[in-house]
């Protein structure tokens, strides 16, 4: 049984955008985010904990330790992405694009005891894709080709706690390769 308590939530954020010129547009995005529990207990990390009946008694009741000052899970300190569009018209109603996007994400825990077993390490993403834009009237049409995770970074995007100081994890998603068309009406 963990009792979450209060959480103290602070940082920075920055988005900027500009276009270099006519045919190139950037993006850049960041934010860093220091969230911690001010109190509330949880059940201790398998690293600490030994054997049936958990540790000693910390105030919070057997097998339970304080949170106070751990990061929230799932909150990483540092978030990044990175974007970069180069397009040009070889004909009137058509445009040709190539884009790409980096995003990072540092460390995080998974579990609210920040157990050492429940760190997920950062990684970073990058996504590349290339496709023709065709207006006809006000109607567009947009086919591309893509890749996703295009440098098949392994990484884990999510790990669930289990009463038994187990966890299971979920993979992300690995390099992956498509087309899509698209219309807008």
């Amino acid at each position: 049984m963990s009792n979450v308590g209060d959480i103290t939530s602070q940082g920075l954020e920055l988005s900027l955008a500009a276009q270099a010129n006519r045919y190139l547009n950037l993006g850049l995005s960041a934010a860093y985010i220091d969230a911690t529990f001010d109190n509330g207990s949880a059940p201790t990390p398998l690293e600490e904990f030994n054997g049936p009946g958990g540790t000693l008694d910390s105030g919070y009741g057997k097998g339970l330790r304080s949170i106070k000052g751990n990061r929230v899970n799932g909150s990483p300190k540092l978030s990044m992405s990175a974007n970069a569009e180069l397009h040009w018209k070889p004909a009137s109603a058509v445009e040709h694009y190539v884009s790409m996007q980096y995003a990072v994400r540092s460390e995080v825990y998974a579990d609210i005891n920040n157990s050492m077993y429940s760190r997920m390490p950062g990684y970073g993403i990058l996504n590349l894709a290339t496709g023709l834009r065709m207006q006809q009237g006000k109607h567009r049409w947009d086919l591309s080709l893509w890749a996703r995770n295009a440098l098949d970074k392994r990484y884990f995007y999510d790990l669930t706690g289990t009463f038994t100081n187990a966890y299971g994890g979920s993979a992300g998603q690995p390099r992956t390769l498509g087309a899509s068309l698209r219309y807008d009406f």
